[in-house]
C-alpha cells in the first residue's frame, strides 16, 4: 500500500487483530480540532464503536491492522461517538492503549503513513 493514505479510503475498511483475524471495520476518522490532522478512528465491532489512534493502525492493501486483540477493543472506555473528543477523552484513551499522542504519531511516521485529504496534492498532507 503507498504511504500517502487518503482518510477517506479507511471508511468502511476490514480491521484485523494483532492475530489476523476481523475484529470489525473503520466508522469514522476524527481530525484534531486544533491542526486538522487525523488522530483517531473508530472501529466498528459487534456490540460497540471503539476509538483507536490513527497512529497504532498498520495497512495491507486489503485490511486496516490493530496491534492487539479483538478483546482489547471490546474493553476499550466507552467514548460517545457523536461528540467531538477533548483533551480530557483523548487522555483516557491514550492511556488505555498504553502510548501517548507523540507516541502514536511517531509509529505512523517510522511506517511511512501519511494521511492525506481526498483530492489533496503533495502539499495538502496532514501529517
Amino acid at each position: 500500500m503507498s504511504p500517502d493514505i487518503r482518510i477517506d479510503s479507511l471508511l468502511g475498511r476490514t480491521v484485523l487483530d494483532d492475530a489476523g483475524e476481523k475484529v470489525g471495520k473503520i466508522g469514522q476518522v476524527y481530525l484534531d480540532n486544533e491542526n486538522g490532522a487525523p488522530t483517531w478512528v473508530t472501529v466498528k465491532t459487534r456490540g460497540k464503536q471503539a476509538f483507536v489512534p490513527i497512529g497504532l493502525l498498520g495497512h495491507t492493501d486489503e485490511a486496516a491492522t490493530v496491534p492487539f486483540s479483538a478483546d482489547v477493543l471490546k474493553d476499550s472506555p466507552e467514548v460517545e461517538v457523536a461528540k467531538d473528543l477533548n483533551r480530557g477523552r483523548e487522555e483516557v484513551l491514550y492511556r488505555y492503549y498504553g502510548v501517548t499522542r507523540e507516541q502514536a504519531d511517531q509509529k505512523a511516521s517510522e511506517a511511512g503513513h501519511r494521511y492525506v485529504r481526498p483530492g489533496a496534492d503533495d502539499g495538502d498532507a496532514l501529517r
